[in-house]
């Protein structure tokens, strides 16, 4: 049976992923914003993982208004730089157990208000840092570990409906032929799509 780790669980988004993916044959572990002391940074490391799913916790309590509406910039920037932290430890400690699992896959659940092109939402601005700091995590990853035989999937949520969902799309296999243009070729680039498959510019 296949492994999966999800974080943050409690995420509307990482449940719905949960769901699918128990449903088609893994078994679903994961843990939420804060739990991961530096012992179940460990034990994290120490399993055997074929798929890592982050779904980072945005909230940061009541909206917080659009930029120069009197923010407290050093506390939103402790807010993303610590949810950040915490994500990029769960990445790293992932890795040996992902290399051990057959899949090799890590999946990032995001937001397309995270796009310098689609976002038109001036509302929530310390969500839109550390969306934006995850979309750039996450190209950083993806340089380093697609030549070792990860593969990545990026999938903006939005409302339920009609459409492919995160489960779903996280479990797709996409093209690559190692003969193709790297544009040619979905495995070779790190793209981000929402439910209606549209690819959305970071």
């Amino acid at each position: 049976m296949k492994t999966a780790f999800l974080f943050d669980m409690k995420m509307p988004g990482a449940r719905r992923a949960a769901d699918w993916l128990q449903k088609n044959g893994y078994q679903v572990d994961g843990a939420v914003t804060g739990e991961m002391t530096e012992e179940a940074l460990q034990q994290l490391e120490r399993r055997t993982l074929d798929l890592l799913v982050i779904c980072p916790d945005t909230d940061y309590g009541a909206c917080d208004g659009a930029v120069g509406s009197g923010h407290d910039y050093e506390k939103t920037a402790e807010f993303a730089a610590g949810r950040m932290a915490e994500i990029h430890e769960v990445l790293e400690r992932s890795i040996p157990a992902l290399d051990r699992g057959g899949e090799k896959r890590i999946a990032f659940l995001t937001h397309a208000c995270s796009s310098i092109n689609w976002c038109v939402d001036r509302q929530d601005f310390a969500a839109h840092m550390l969306l934006g700091g995850l979309n750039m995590q996450a190209k950083l990853l993806f340089n380093r570990l697609r030549p070792l035989g990860f593969t990545m999937r990026c999938y903006a949520l939005g409302e339920n409906g009609a459409g492919i969902g995160p489960g779903e799309y996280i479990g797709l296999d996409f093209c690559f032929d190692p003969g193709e243009p790297v544009v040619h070729s979905d495995e070779n680039r790190l793209v981000m799509r929402d439910r209606f498959f549209r690819e959305i510019a970071w």
